[in-house]
């Protein structure tokens, strides 16, 4: 429920609790019971729509830290002819990452497997293959 709805909620609950308090004591006990009621459903509408903004807004702080995790790993990275690299003092090193794993914002390093005329990169985790990439060398092969 959006914050509108819910400052609604509020707001007729609270004038409900304004006829309470200006009723005389001549109303018979339905009226009295009605009003009541109507201030306990108000407030009932007024804490669910304050649940649901709180989990709206813990769902999108959530959201937040992982683009910043995502952003702060990405700045490690370096693009190198189409692909994207981890890199060792502004340069590429190793094999690149796999382009399907870095849509989804995961940092997979593809690696090497064997074929029967040469060798093939693939993805660890999601095994797509990548032909015919050779990669740069890694930091401790330099």
């Amino acid at each position: 429920m959006p914050i509108v709805e819910t400052i609604q909620a509020v707001t007729a609950a609270m004038t409900a609790v304004k006829e309470l308090r200006a009723m005389e004591k001549q109303y018979d006990e339905a009226v009295f019971k009605l009003k009541i009621a109507e201030l306990m459903g108000s407030l009932a509408d007024a804490k669910t729509a304050l649940v649901d903004t709180q989990d709206e807004i813990r769902a999108k702080d959530d959201e937040i830290a992982r683009l910043k995790a995502s952003f702060e790993r990405h700045k490690d990275t370096v693009e190198n002819r189409g692909d994207v690299y981890f890199a060792h003092e502004g340069r590429p090193t190793g094999l690149p990452l796999c382009r399907v794993c870095l849509m989804d914002g995961i940092l997979i390093e593809q690696t090497r497997v064997p074929r029967r005329d040469g060798v093939d990169n693939q993805c660890p985790k999601c095994k797509t293959i990548y032909r015919h990439n050779l990669g740069f060398p890694y930091k401790d092969e330099r």
